[in-house]
């Protein structure tokens, strides 16, 4: 039989397409009665830089805080390489007919297309639309 010296609950989701895991149980609990006041905790006073190492589903993402007189002030996340996986590929859409697309990798699949491709104009007068 299997034991464990520590379970962590966690529910895996899509959020806009993105994959989110939400721990549930398992961690200790976070001080701070909103996400902000729940975020100054996470950092140490008087480090200069904390470094957080987050486990995705596509790999190893590591952010840096650079802290100056216990604020924020910076931000760097190194992510997970990205790449091109195939260029120009054509696609057929319903209501549209061919177009060609990129596929591109950055912790999930992408496909990128020209908005004139799709018959959408990007401007912002379009975002209700």
């Amino acid at each position: 039989m299997v034991s464990f010296s520590q379970i962590i609950s966690a529910v895996d989701t899509h959020t806009a397409g993105e994959p989110t895991r939400i721990i549930l149980s398992g961690l200790p609990s976070i001080k701070g009665n909103t996400m902000a006041e729940k975020k100054r905790c996470m950092i140490e006073p008087g480090k200069p830089e904390t470094v957080v190492a987050l486990d995705t589903p596509a790999g190893l993402v590591e952010g840096n805080a650079k802290i100056e007189g216990g604020r924020v002030v910076e931000v760097s996340v190194i992510n997970i390489s990205s790449f091109l996986y195939a260029g120009d590929v054509e696609i057929e859409l319903p209501g549209i007919g061919k177009i060609n697309i990129d596929v591109s990798f950055g912790g999930n699949f992408f496909a990128m297309a020209p908005a004139k491709a799709l018959g959408v104009s990007l401007h912002p007068s379009n975002i209700s639309s």
